[in-house]
């Protein structure tokens, strides 16, 4: 399941939040083991539980009744927000494949210069796939899910923030649905 919908205040905050990400703390993030080959430009994935940090201020006003909407869409009640942190890739960046914890995961596309790649899936049935979503959409998928950021090709800076969410009870509409269904 992904669920997908467009960020509505994305053109109204865009150029904030990228200059909020910029004055922020991030370090960059390279390995290249048996598990993970991670050419990250800048992330601060370490501070990920840190909400304090000025961009995640400034950010999250816009962006909780947004997510409560994308979880009500996909038939959930509420969730909770575990960590949320951005990523920076330029040429020659990249994020190979990995999971996430919690239930749920997702990206949502701060700044996606034309023709810089989008996350891509893994699935045993149908193989590796871009998602499919443009600059100022959130997607959301099962973290359980295959899936990376292939290598940026072009001379220009993708900005991505990512998070994971834990849904919390089903909604009543939702049960209603699945008692007909049966």
């Amino acid at each position: 399941m992904i669920i997908k919908l467009p960020f509505l205040k994305h053109n109204e905050i865009k150029k904030e939040l990228i200059q909020a990400v910029h004055d922020g703390w991030a370090e960059p993030k390279q390995s290249n083991d048996k598990y993970y080959n991670d050419n990250i430009t800048k992330t601060d994935w370490d501070i990920s539980n840190d909400y304090e940090r000025p961009w995640l201020k400034f950010f999250l006003p816009y962006f909780e009744p947004h997510l409560l909407n994308m979880v009500q869409a996909a038939g959930y009640a509420n969730y909770e927000l575990f960590e949320i942190w951005f990523q920076s890739y330029v040429q020659n960046s990249t994020h190979g494949w990995h999971i996430h914890g919690r239930n749920f995961t997702g990206v949502y596309y701060v700044n996606l210069p034309e023709g810089t790649p989008k996350t891509q899936i893994f699935d045993r049935e149908l193989g590796v796939f871009p998602i499919k979503a443009e600059e100022g959409d959130i997607v959301m998928f099962p973290s359980h899910t295959l899936h990376r950021a292939p290598e940026m090709l072009l001379d220009k800076e993708k900005i991505i923030i990512s998070f994971n969410v834990e849904m919390k009870g089903i909604l009543d509409s939702e049960l209603e649905r699945i008692a007909n269904a049966s």
